[in-house]
């Protein structure tokens, strides 16, 4: 079996994605392999963090689907305090191909002549672009869903190549695995319309605000702040000012709650490292990224 569409393609064209939508509104960071969060990786102003793990499809040609498989350790360890001390949500990004085969094929029919390159980019692509057929899912959701099957997991010994196939996909359908029909997901542009709005319950980021008391606040209030700082910046510039966006300032920062809301982060939940005694954990190869989206880079 070969992966369906390469996954570095896939976040070559997230990346792109991301880079053409926001700009200097946000950065982009792809750790190496055995890299944790740091503090010294929290948002240094105002704004948004979260994870992204990619994860392609592989295609079996005797079944004639694609199989979407995450590895164990690499989810658990994202729900993992000693592993995401600030408990930064996590989400799994994933292609759910309209074409059988591989995206690599020569004369693949589903192409259309186009040269496959072409499908990273909206203009070129149109309605096959290739955000239209790629989807998310939070991690908290996937490790609430899988719950038993990661505590199966944890008994056996925690093997870290351990995988499971949550979904096989024909036709463009997804049919998920036993325990996560009609799970929440949306397209990866529906996602990040989300994400600019502050998010929803479930669907949440690693929110830092401007110094504020050490009380749970509402999504509402936090979106209010952001709005308030871009307005600030908007009468800066028709003053004549130049409003200076990435000054860096003391922050409070926060972590999605049960409901909608947001609770703050203390100094003992910002640790950085691995297991909180400075001891590094062996882990499999990652193919993850921290994004962080400045106040400004929202609606």
């Amino acid at each position: 079996m070969s992966v369906s569409v390469p996954e570095k393609t896939l976040e070559h064209w997230l990346s792109i994605h991301l880079n053409y939508r926001y700009k200097a509104k946000a950065s982009l960071w792809w750790p190496v392999s055995g890299e944790d969060i740091s503090v010294a990786d929290l948002p240094a102003t105002p704004g948004k963090q979260f994870w992204i793990e990619v994860k392609t499809v592989t295609w079996k040609s005797s079944s004639g689907i694609h199989s979407l498989k995450i590895n164990l350790w690499q989810l658990w360890k994202y729900g993992d305090s000693a592993h995401n001390p600030a408990g930064i949500p996590d989400y799994y990004v994933f292609p759910i191909p309209p074409f059988d085969g591989h995206i690599t094929d020569p004369g693949l029919a589903w192409l259309g002549g186009r040269g496959k390159s072409s499908i990273g980019y909206e203009s070129k692509a149109g309605g096959d672009w290739f955000a239209r057929w790629t989807w998310v899912i939070p991690g908290n959701e996937l490790r609430t869903r899988l719950a038993s099957e990661l505590a199966a997991w944890g008994a056996r010994g925690m093997d870290k190549k351990k995988t499971f196939e949550i979904a096989t996909i024909a036709g463009g359908s997804a049919k998920w695995s036993s325990g996560l029909a009609e799970i929440d997901h949306l397209r990866w542009h529906e996602f990040l319309d989300l994400l600019e709005a502050c998010g929803k319950s479930g669907w949440g980021a690693l929110l830092a605000t401007p110094k504020d008391s050490q009380k749970k606040r509402s999504r509402a209030w936090i979106k209010g702040t952001f709005l308030s700082l871009k307005a600030r910046d908007k009468e800066a510039r028709k003053s004549g000012e130049k409003a200076n966006q990435n000054a860096k300032q003391d922050l409070t920062y926060w972590v999605p709650g049960k409901k909608d809301e947001y609770l703050p982060l203390g100094k003992d939940d910002l640790a950085s490292t691995a297991d909180g005694s400075g001891a590094s954990r062996a882990e499999p190869i990652t193919f993850r990224s921290l994004v962080t989206l400045r106040y400004d880079a929202m609606e």
